[in-house]
């Protein structure tokens, strides 16, 4: 198949157009990270519980969550998160549960560890205006689990995630 010509005009404009373009979008990748908000924050929180308990797609990271198969069958994620506001949602997944540091040491000491329960906890390890760390340490049982550091900024398009495996047990 042959491509058409295009007209020596519309070729100059094309190229105009282009090269106007071109350090527009390089300022664009290349700008610093703007400062985060609190909501950015929450948000950096739910996107991580989403990663884990629904398999969704963590912002700006190629990192998949190692287990994402088998939470899909899990009936119940009690996470802890501390960082947040006390009375703000986790999530909208009906199976996400929310508790505190005290909530949780609770449980686990009358309740110890029950089948088909994921026990997640987000530590905020660092939180400076342009980034935002956190660990998350993801149990299903006494003996197994795993955890990653999720590095947060914000770029102009939002949220950008960068995820690393640490440990399994």
């Amino acid at each position: 198949m042959k491509l058409p010509k295009i007209p020596p005009t519309a070729r100059r404009i094309l190229l105009l157009v282009g090269g106007a373009a071109a350090p527009v979008l390089a300022v664009a990748f290349l700008l610093p990270t703007c400062p985060l908000t609190d909501e950015d924050k929450i948000q950096a929180a739910r996107d991580v519980v989403a990663w884990i308990a629904e398999n969704k797609h963590l912002p700006g990271s190629r990192e998949e969550y190692a287990d994402a198969e088998q939470m899909a069958s899990r009936n119940h994620f009690v996470v802890v998160c501390d960082f947040m506001p006390e009375g703000e949602s986790i999530g909208t997944d009906k199976r996400v549960q929310r508790v505190s540091s005290a909530e949780y040491a609770r449980l686990e000491k009358e309740q110890g560890f029950k089948d088909e329960t994921e026990y997640l906890i987000l530590d905020l390890k660092k939180d400076t205006d342009g980034s935002l760390v956190l660990e998350a340490s993801n149990m299903f049982g006494p003996l197994g689990g795993q955890g990653y550091r999720i590095v947060f900024r914000k770029k102009m398009w939002g949220l950008q995630a960068e995820a690393k495996f640490l440990w399994v047990a």
